[in-house]
C-alpha cells in the first residue's frame, strides 16, 4: 500500500498505533493496494531487472599491452562527443603497473557479468515465448520494422518484437522513442492489464509524472512532480529524452517544452509532460498505445501553422 494514501485519510487520533489505524482503514475499505503485475509478468520483471552491464574495447587493448594512443583512438564510437584528437590526448601518458592490475581485474569482473547477462537472456526468451503462446493471437501480423539496427551491446540477442506484438496486440515500437528492449522493460513493469488504472490520469499519477500542485490562499506555490523510484517512469523518461534528437512530431513537442523550460527553471522537468499519457495513445485490448498514421507526421508538420494546433487538440 502507499503511505501517502493513509496520510490523506482524516480522523486519526494521536493515541492510535499504526497497526490499529491500518486495520481500521482496511476494515472500511479505505486502503488501496499497491500495484503488482500478474504472477507470470512478475517472473519476467525479475529476469529483465537482472539484465545489466557495459564495456569498452579500448580498455581491453590497454590490458593486452597495446598502448599506442593513435591505435586506441581508432576504437572511438561515432556517437562519442569527444573528437579523436581529444581521445588521443587523453590516452597519452604513463601507465602504472598497479593501475593496470586494477583495470585487468575490473575487466575480468565485467566478463563475469557479461556471462551472467547471457544466462539471463537464456531464461528470458523461453518465458517470453510462453507468455506469448498463452495469449490470444492478434488480428494483424507484425509490421516490418521502421529501422534496421543491430542490438546494442547489452540488449538481448533474440527476437523481441514478435512475442511482444502477440502479447499486446499492437506494435509498441511504432511509438517514437520506444525500442524493442525498452518496450520489453516497460511491459515487464506494468504488464498488459489496464484494470488497476481506471483512466490514463490514474496511470500518470501512479507513475508520479503528474504535477503535485501546492496551493495556499488560492495561489499556486509549486507544481513539481513527486520524487519516485518508479522504474516504469524512468523508462518513459529515457524514451522522452531520446525524442529530443528525432525529427518527429513528439520530438518537436519535446524541444518546444525544453525551450520554454530553459526560460523558467530547467528543461528536464518537461520530460514528464512529453511522456504524459494524454498524448496520442488510443486504447487497445491490452490498454497499451497504438500508432496511427497522423501521429507519424514529422517535426516539419508540427512546426507548421496547423501542426501545433492539431497536437494540442489531441492532447486535450
Amino acid at each position: 500500500m502507499n503511505a501517502r494514501h493513509m496520510k490523506n485519510v482524516p480522523g486519526r487520533k494521536s493515541d492510535v498505533s499504526d497497526c490499529e489505524w491500518l486495520q481500521e482503514l482496511h476494515s472500511v475499505g479505505l486502503l488501496r493496494a499497491s500495484f503488482r503485475p500478474a504472477a507470470e509478468i512478475a517472473v519476467l520483471r525479475a529476469y529483465v531487472r537482472h539484465h545489466r552491464g557495459e564495456g569498452l574495447r579500448i580498455l581491453r587493448d590497454i590490458v593486452a599491452g597495446r598502448r599506442d594512443p593513435q591505435a586506441l583512438a581508432e576504437h572511438r564510437d561515432y556517437r562519442c562527443a569527444a573528437y579523436q584528437d581529444q581521445i588521443i590526448a587523453a590516452l597519452t601518458g604513463h601507465y602504472q603497473l598497479e593501475h593496470l592490475f586494477v583495470l585487468k581485474q575490473n575487466l575480468e569482473s565485467f566478463d563475469a557479468y557479461q556471462s551472467q547477462i547471457a544466462a539471463c537472456d537464456v531464461e528470458i526468451e523461453p518465458h517470453l515465448q510462453k507468455l506469448a503462446a498463452e495469449s490470444t493471437a492478434p488480428l494483424t501480423s507484425v509490421p516490418p520494422p521502421r529501422t534496421r539496427r543491430q542490438p546494442r551491446l547489452n540488449e538481448p540477442r533474440f527476437e523481441i518484437r514478435s512475442p511482444l506484438h502477440r502479447l499486446t496486440g499492437v506494435d509498441l515500437f511504432r511509438i517514437d522513442g520506444l525500442g524493442p528492449y525498452r518496450g520489453l522493460r516497460l511491459l515487464s513493469e506494468i504488464g498488459t492489464d489496464r484494470n488497476p488504472w481506471p483512466t490514463e490520469k490514474h496511470f500518470t499519477s501512479w507513475l508520479s509524472l503528474a504535477p503535485r500542485n501546492e496551493i495556499s490562499g488560492g495561489r499556486l506555490l509549486s507544481s513539481h512532480t513527486v520524487p519516485s523510484a518508479n522504474r516504469a517512469a524512468t523508462i518513459l523518461r529515457l524514451a522522452a529524452r531520446s525524442l529530443g534528437r528525432t525529427q518527429t512530431a513528439l520530438g518537436a513537442f519535446y524541444r518546444r517544452l525544453a525551450y520554454r523550460g530553459r526560460e523558467t527553471e530547467s528543461h528536464h522537468r518537461h520530460r514528464a509532460q512529453t511522456r504524459h499519457p494524454g498524448l496520442p495513445r488510443p486504447q487497445t485490448r491490452a490498454g497499451l498505445p497504438r500508432s496511427r498514421s497522423r501521429d507519424r507526421k514529422g517535426a516539419d508538420f508540427y512546426h507548421g501553422p496547423l501542426g501545433f494546433l492539431d497536437l494540442q487538440t489531441r492532447c486535450s
